[in-house]
C-alpha cells in the first residue's frame, strides 16, 4: 500500500525540509495522490475550505478533514506543490515546491512541464530498478552454479589439512611447534565458515516461515552472546514492546541477521560500550509509534552501539558482497543479512556518526490477526525538494 511507505530527502534548495516524511502518518496526503495521481496544490484546497466556509468549523465534515490533513502534510513539507513521481505500483517519489510569499504564482504550462519530468523521472528509476534486479539475479546464478563446485574443492584440502594437524600429537612436537597446530586447526575452521557464507549467499534462500515472535528471537539470540558482554566491557540496554504483532518468518534466520549484526556492533566498541536492542511498531518521522491499527506497515527492531561509528564513504558500501574494513572479514555477513531481511518483504538500513555510534533499523510486515488467534488458542528559482521512496 502506498501509505505503508516511507520517503526519504534526497536533495532540496531554500527553506529546509523534513529529512523523513512516512506514508502512513500522512495517510490523506498519499490517499489522495493515490486516487488522483498529479500536482497536489494547497491553494486548491485552501480554496475549498474558504469556498464552504469551514476554516473554523467545530464539526467538519469528512471532506474538509481530508482537506485539512492535506494542506498540513504540504505545510510540513514546506510545499505550496508536490508532484509524484507515479511508478506501475506505487509512488516512487515527489518533487516538492514552495511559493514565495510575493512571487508570481507557477503557471499551468509550468506545472505540466514539471509533472511531464516527474513522469519521465519515474520511467528511469523503475528501469534502473529493474535492471539491477535482473543484474542481481543473473549474478546469483552464475554464483550458484560455481558454488558447490568451488566447495568441494576447497574443502577437500582443508579436510585433509586439519586432519594431519590433529593427527599430530603437540607434546612429540614441542611447545613452539604445537601452537603452531593450534594455529592450523583454528585457520582451516575459519576458512570453512568462509566458504559456508560464500554457499549462504550463492544460493536461493529456502526458508520455512511461520508466525513468529520477534521479541522471542530477540531474547534467544541474546542469550547466545549475553556471556561474554561482561567481560567485554559492554552493557546490555533492552526494550522490547511487550504487545508485538506476529511476523511470519523463520526464526532461524532472523536469529541469524540479529546475531550478525549484535557481533558487529560488539566488534566496534573494542574498549566497551552500550549495546541496546529494541523492537516497537513503526515510527513516523517524528520518532512517535504508530498506532496498532496502521501495525501491518511494519515492525521496527533496532540495534545499536556506541562505538566508533562509520564514515559515509563505508556506508555507501557496507551491503555490497565481498566489502569489508576487517582485517579477517568476508564481506557478506551484511549483505546475507539484507538478502535475508529484503526475502522476508523488509528492510534493512543504517545510520552512523563517526565517534558516536551505529544503528541498524530492520522494518518488518506484521502480520495482523496472527498473534491474536495465536494468543487465544494459547523551476522559478524558488525553493524545491525531492524525495524517493525508501
Amino acid at each position: 500500500e502506498t501509505s505503508s511507505a516511507s520517503y526519504t530527502l534526497r536533495g532540496f534548495r531554500g527553506l529546509m525540509p523534513p529529512e523523513r516524511i512516512d506514508g502512513a502518518s500522512h495517510r490523506a496526503f498519499f490517499d489522495q495522490l493515490k486516487k488522483t495521481p498529479t500536482a497536489l496544490l494547497a491553494e486548491t484546497f485552501e480554496q475549498l475550505l474558504a469556498e464552504q466556509g469551514t476554516l473554523s468549523q467545530s464539526n467538519p465534515s469528512d471532506r474538509v478533514v481530508h482537506a485539512r490533513q492535506i494542506i498540513k502534510t504540504l505545510s510540513h513539507l514546506n510545499a505550496g506543490i508536490s508532484i509524484p513521481l507515479v511508478g506501475q505500483q506505487d509512488i516512487l517519489g515527489l518533487l516538492n515546491l514552495h511559493d514565495l510569499p510575493g512571487a508570481e504564482s507557477y503557471s499551468t504550462d509550468e506545472i505540466d512541464l514539471m509533472m511531464a519530468i516527474c513522469e519521465q523521472a519515474a520511467i528511469n528509476i523503475e528501469n534502473s530498478i529493474a535492471f539491477e534486479k535482473i543484474r542481481e539475479r543473473d549474478r546469483l546464478a552464475v554464483l550458484g552454479e560455481m558454488s558447490a563446485g568451488l566447495a568441494h574443492e576447497i574443502r577437500n584440502p582443508l579436510s585433509a589439512i586439519k586432519g594431519a594437524a590433529q593427527y599430530l600429537d603437540p607434546g612429540d612436537v614441542g611447545e613452539d611447534a604445537s601452537e603452531f597446530l593450534k594455529i592450523i586447526i583454528e585457520e582451516t575452521d575459519r576458512l570453512n565458515q568462509v566458504v559456508d557464507q560464500f554457499l549462504d549467499y550463492a544460493r536461493p534462500f529456502q526458508s520455512q516461515r511461520e508466525p513468529t515472535d520477534i521479541n522471542q528471537v530477540l531474547t534467544q539470540t541474546l542469550r547466545l552472546i549475553s556471556s561474554g558482554l561482561e567481560e567485554k566491557n559492554v552493557q546490555l540496554n533492552q526494550d522490547l514492546h511487550p504487545e508485538l504483532p506476529f511476523v511470519n518468518a523463520s526464526g532461524r534466520q532472523l536469529t541469524q541477521v540479529f546475531l550478525n549484526l549484535i557481533n558487529n556492533a560488539i566488534e566496534a566498541m573494542p574498549h566497551g560500550g552500550i549495546l541496546k536492542i529494541s523492537s516497537g511498531l513503526r515510527t513516523d518521522e517524528h520518532g512517535a509509534e504508530l498506532p496498532i491499527s496502521l501495525a501491518r506497515t511494519g515492525i521496527e527492531i533496532k540495534i545499536s552501539d556506541t562505538g566508533k561509528g562509520i564514515v559515509k564513504e563505508v556506508i555507501d558500501r557496507i551491503f555490497v558482497p565481498f566489502f569489508t574494513t576487517k582485517e579477517r572479514g568476508t564481506g557478506l555477513g551484511l549483505p546475507i543479512s539484507q538478502r535475508i531481511i529484503e526475502d522476508h518483504e523488509g528492510s534493512i538500513s543504517i545510520q552512523s556518526k563517526p565517534g558516536k555510534g551505529s544503528e541498524f533499523k530492520i522494518l518488518l510486515p506484521a502480520a495482523l490477526g496472527i498473534k491474536e488467534s495465536a494468543d487465544h488458542q494459547s523551476s522559478n528559482g524558488q525553493p524545491l525538494s525531492s524525495y524517493s521512496q525508501r
